[in-house]
């Protein structure tokens, strides 16, 4: 049935296109909605000339990785940031992964998630996953992220995408201080599809892997160059990078690049 105002003219009808792209800026309009709120108790106490009791205090951390290399020929630059604003009960985390190769994007996923302190240094999250490059797939997500003893930093999540698919993935990474700025961050992300995907072109088992050691010197505890290396492995539909000629899908790469916390 078409749809028509109460003129009685056609209304505009979305394409499928037009609908992803305004479903996906809803959502984000929505997560920023949502930051918005959770900051609005603290700005009106500091207003106030109040000091709120410190379960309530909401603080903000976030942490941005921007490196380099060149694989086929080709320079590829990565983004990769992270981190959240909230209580310490109650969180919004935020994260954000891509590559840039040669001037195009060619991998992007953007994640919001909400998180809620459950036991000591761990939170359960629920939230929202899009990947938009190279596949545009939309998932919800849940899981747990935390510290694990001897200082992991752990993050496992199960996620089920629009097309009803399953797969898990993976990040474990620690930091191992040589000396009080030079530092050691062995880091280990796997990406597990539970399912058959065609879309994809993925098959149940092992899918992205990414192992890897990070070396940076703190200048700053909140500024430092790193140089990392890394093995990496790609299943599934190529990006730009995997399909240039002389790129193999799975290799090691070296990177250089800054890390800053803020």
């Amino acid at each position: 049935m078409e749809r028509r105002d109460v003129g009685g003219r056609k209304a505009p009808s979305l394409d499928r296109g037009q609908w992803r792209i305004s479903r996906t800026v809803g959502a984000w309009l929505a997560f920023a909605t949502l930051l918005l709120l959770a900051a609005a108790p603290a700005r009106a106490q500091a207003a106030a000339g109040v000091l709120p009791e410190h379960d309530n205090q909401v603080f903000s951390y976030s942490l941005l990785q921007v490196d380099a290399t060149r694989a086929g020929g080709t320079g590829v630059m990565s983004l990769a940031g992270e981190g959240w604003i909230g209580t310490d009960f109650d969180r919004l985390w935020w994260n954000v992964d891509g590559d840039l190769v040669g001037g195009s994007v060619s991998d992007l996923q953007l994640r919001a998630m909400y998180g809620r302190y459950f036991a000591r240094f761990w939170d359960a999250v629920v939230g929202y996953r899009r990947d938009v490059r190279p596949v545009g797939v939309n998932y919800l997500g849940a899981g747990i992220r935390g510290l694990a003893p001897y200082w992991f930093d752990v993050d496992a999540m199960l996620f089920v995408s629009d097309r009803a698919k399953l797969s898990l993935q993976t990040e474990v990474s620690t930091d191992l201080l040589l000396t009080q700025r030079l530092i050691l961050r062995p880091e280990l992300r796997l990406d597990w599809p539970l399912m058959r995907d065609p879309v994809r072109g993925l098959d149940p088992g092992l899918g992205d892997a990414d192992i890897g050691i990070a070396t940076r010197y703190e200048i700053r505890r909140k500024l430092a160059p790193y140089v990392d290396v890394r093995w990496s492995r790609r299943a599934g539909v190529a990006g730009p990078l995997e399909q240039s000629e002389g790129h193999d899908v799975t290799g090691w790469t070296v990177r250089g690049g800054l890390w800053l916390i803020f």
